[in-house]
């Protein structure tokens, strides 16, 4: 007594066929590559359940240890019994995976009885729609059913042992192979076409064919035989135009020695100071030790809460200040980033005098370049800056910085204050990363 199965789960469905099969070799229904009934679900155990056949009647056995085999809806705790539209859900969950016993109802709807009912000319119902003509059902299929029809037994019910056995029913239908008369003729009216096609070709008129005029080969000149020179063609005179002359670069503007940041004038004895204006103040005098774009964040704070400030001149100079000690950092930041690419290729050069190794050089090579792009963009953002100098410049001795603040480019600086300004205004960051 065969078995058909379909399995439904979330990626589609697919109908399964089996020869009667006894418990010493089941039907293993799992995740497993080696399932008979492979199902591609992480919810299903390698082997969840086995199927097999015991005295003319099939019985389903849970072989889960996480996920229980359910029968109808029930849990089963072993082995049950299973009949025909029985459904098997492997796992409790709403979405598990499902084995449909008997889906297209062949077993249920075609009987012994049903078929003296319908007469002798019935045709068992045929699976996924094939009309029960008899163009369909080749001489082959035919004698096997009606041999499987006379052997009166199996396919009927999976347990019911008072049921009467019914014939075995074919599922599938082989499709009709195509006549070997049918290439053989279309091969001999293809070589009649080729040849026909030739035989034209070939008895076409001489006057139509295109014909071109062979032309004879040059006899070439002997190496003995005096050559003449090639004519050289006339040169055209050329007029003689007036160069223009360059025009000399205008010189250079003088810059104005920038001026250093003004201190902040003190106030009068008998003028009440703002709210919070000590946190400024205190903000200013340390800022050596604070970082500037913290000390310039307090400020700009305490300008948006306080905008009828009457120190409000004192705030700017303090902003004066805290910006142009920003500007230091910054360069000193890119100088020591690039102090340290070159220390590093230096060493580099000192490994590749000392090694022979191929692929340590190639390697050792490879981090140069990158060491030597890194330092040619901290020149690069120095340039930007337009700063000068060679060495980072001293922030520990305060005293050396009004010398060096008379080289600064003082609209390159102005352009640059204004961008720090409002990126620390509007997201309290300042535009830059730190140096490569």
């Amino acid at each position: 007594m065969g078995l058909q199965l379909r399995l439904r789960h979330a990626l589609g469905s697919r109908i399964y066929d089996f020869a009667p099969r006894g418990a010493e070799r089941p039907i293993v229904v799992g995740r497993a590559t080696t399932a008979d009934v492979q199902v591609p679900s992480t919810l299903v155990d390698p082997c969840h359940c086995l199927l097999f056949m015991h005295e003319g009647r099939w019985i389903v056995q849970s072989g889960s240890t996480n996920q229980p085999t359910c029968v109808n809806g029930s849990p089963i705790e072993d082995a049950a019994y299973i009949e025909l539209g029985d459904l098997i859900s492997l796992g409790d969950q709403p979405t598990a995976p499902v084995l449909e016993i008997d889906p297209l109802g062949v077993g249920r709807r075609f009987t012994p009885a049903s078929a003296a009912a319908a007469g002798p000319g019935s045709v068992p119902p045929q699976p996924r729609g094939l009309s029960p003509s008899a163009d369909l059902l080749p001489q082959a299929a035919e004698a096997e059913y009606d041999q499987a029809s006379a052997a009166d037994d199996d396919y009927v019910s999976l347990g019911s042992a008072t049921q009467a056995p019914a014939p075995v029913i074919p599922y599938y239908v082989p499709h009709r192979r195509a006549s070997k008369a049918a290439f053989v003729v279309g091969a001999v009216i293809a070589v009649a076409i080729t040849g026909l096609g030739l035989m034209l070709l070939l008895l076409r008129p001489s006057s139509a064919r295109p014909t071109q005029p062979i032309a004879s080969p040059s006899p070439r000149p002997s190496i003995f035989e005096a050559q003449a020179p090639p004519a050289r063609p006339p040169q055209r005179q050329r007029s003689e135009l007036p160069r223009p002359q360059p025009t000399p670069a205008p010189p250079e503007p003088v810059q104005a020695p920038e001026p250093a940041p003004a201190a902040a004038p003190p106030r009068a004895p008998d003028q009440p100071p703002p709210p919070g204006w000590d946190l400024i103040e205190q903000a200013d005098r340390e800022l050596s030790d604070l970082q500037p774009e913290v000390a310039l964040l307090r400020f700009e704070m305490y300008r948006r809460q306080h905008p009828n400030n009457p120190l409000a001149a004192d705030l700017s100079a303090m902003t004066a200040r805290a910006t142009d000690m920003l500007w230091w950092h910054r360069v000193n930041q890119i100088c020591l980033a690039r102090n340290q690419h070159q220390a590093r290729i230096d060493q580099i050069d000192r490994d590749l005098a000392e090694t022979s190794t191929t692929e340590f050089k190639n390697e050792r090579m490879d981090q140069r370049r990158r060491e030597q792009e890194l330092q040619r963009r901290c020149v690069e953002l120095l340039t930007e800056l337009g700063y000068k100098g060679n060495e980072p410049p001293p922030l520990e001795n305060p005293d050396q910085l009004p010398a060096l603040r008379q080289t600064r480019n003082a609209q390159i600086y102005k352009t640059w204050k204004d961008r720090a300004l409002a990126r620390i205004g509007s997201s309290g960051k300042v535009p830059w990363s730190p140096p490569p």
